[in-house]
């Protein structure tokens, strides 16, 4: 049983305690050699990163043509069936094939709406704003840290070492 004071005993839940406070407020604080060795390993990271960021740009820039140009041809589609049944609907009062065909028409149009035209467009918009984000980050990045890194490597490659 633990010990709190002199000759008292207490019983104190082990789950109630915060490990991780205690680990934190016992923890020695890093020394120099620890502090450069955690800012080279992030150096040594931003060339990866900066690949990373450029082939999500590159992805979602592709990504969003194709939605962009999925959604131009299913409306190009829209607009042409809308054109094949005011073409028609002179015709539609006098013949019941006709007035079936603009219906059905209409049934497809409904469809392509719906479906291929809405998810086309939430694509689009998914990538584009993505796309925003990823430029955003590079627009962020230390790139001046990044020429330091490599200009050092390069330093360091002639060197030998």
């Amino acid at each position: 049983m633990p010990i709190d004071y002199a000759g008292q005993g207490f019983n104190m839940p082990v789950e109630s305690l915060n490990w991780d406070a205690i680990a934190k407020a016992t923890r020695k604080p890093p020394t120099e050699a620890e502090l450069a060795r955690g800012k080279q390993r992030e150096r040594e990271k931003l060339p990866d990163e900066l690949d990373r960021i450029n082939d999500l740009i590159d992805f979602h820039t592709t990504r969003a043509e194709w939605y962009k140009n999925d959604r131009d041809e299913i409306a190009a589609k829209i607009a042409s069936m809308y054109a094949a049944i005011t073409e028609l609907e002179p015709l539609a009062p006098s013949r019941g094939s006709i007035r079936d065909r603009i219906a059905e028409q209409l049934r497809r149009i409904e469809s392509l709406q719906q479906h291929e035209l809405r998810v086309a467009t939430e694509e689009l918009d998914k990538h584009t704003r993505l796309l925003a984000v990823n430029r955003k980050l590079k627009e962020d990045f230390p790139m001046d840290e990044l020429r330091a890194y490599l200009k050092e490597q390069k330093i360091l490659a002639n060197a030998g070492l």
